[in-house]
């Protein structure tokens, strides 16, 4: 039997959606159908390899690599291209970066030193970092001394401390805009240190040469 009162308008959402979509609120199947698109796609890992970049082919690890040693690689690269490419490994190759050195990273992350430094204003990073830096290259530069130059044992000299400051920088989340601080003060401590021992070793040849001669006239 039919009824003289109007039925009351339901909620119908598939009317909602077209209508909103029609009035250019911007909302319906296509948007709703494009967020979602971006989300997957945000979703989805980089067809790269591992997005931490730690473990990945000889070229792309060594030209992207996230590690230490890949970073060293590059900077080393940049100043001696021949010795970049005779330690360069073989192409193909599955690199991964060493997990002392992640292990490294992790715990100097974690300590007091990385958590009280993080915080802190950009000068202040920069100038306990390349404090940092200056002391660790100045026995290197005393070191470098004793090497030849360009020889395996001056390159390593020369760069050891890198992956260390490279840590250090990581853990207190420096820019990079400021490694071009860091690295002039290691290479400062490199400069210190090797100029320091090229004086001491000239001043013993001296007093070497004088204790010669004093005997010689002695004995004369």
């Amino acid at each position: 039997m039919l009824s003289g009162k109007p039925e009351p308008n339901k909620f119908n959402p598939l009317a909602a959606t077209i209508s909103l979509s029609s009035s250019g609120y911007g909302f319906g199947f296509d948007s709703f159908s494009e967020m979602w698109k971006h989300i997957t796609r945000k979703s989805k890992p980089s067809k790269g390899g591992n997005s931490s970049k730690h473990e990945a082919h000889t070229n792309e690890w060594l030209q992207n690599g996230n590690c230490p040693i890949a970073k060293s690689y590059r900077a080393v690269g940049k100043v001696l291209p021949l010795v970049a490419k005779i330690v360069q490994p073989p192409p193909g190759k599955m690199l991964k970066c060493p997990s002392v050195i992640v292990a490294a990273r992790a715990a100097l992350s974690r300590t007091t030193f990385a958590k009280s430094l993080r915080p802190q204003p950009l000068p202040s990073k920069v100038l306990v970092i390349g404090a940092l830096g200056m002391a660790a290259n100045v026995p290197l530069g005393i070191w470098r001394e004793h090497t030849e130059k360009f020889s395996p044992s001056w390159f390593v000299a020369v760069h050891a401390a890198v992956p260390f400051i490279a840590m250090l920088r990581k853990s207190i989340l420096m820019p990079k805009s400021a490694m071009a601080f860091t690295i002039a003060a290691s290479i400062l401590g490199q400069v210190i240190g090797s100029r320091a021992e090229r004086y001491r070793m000239q001043a013993t040849s001296a007093k070497n040469i004088m204790e010669a001669h004093q005997l010689a006239d002695a004995i004369i």
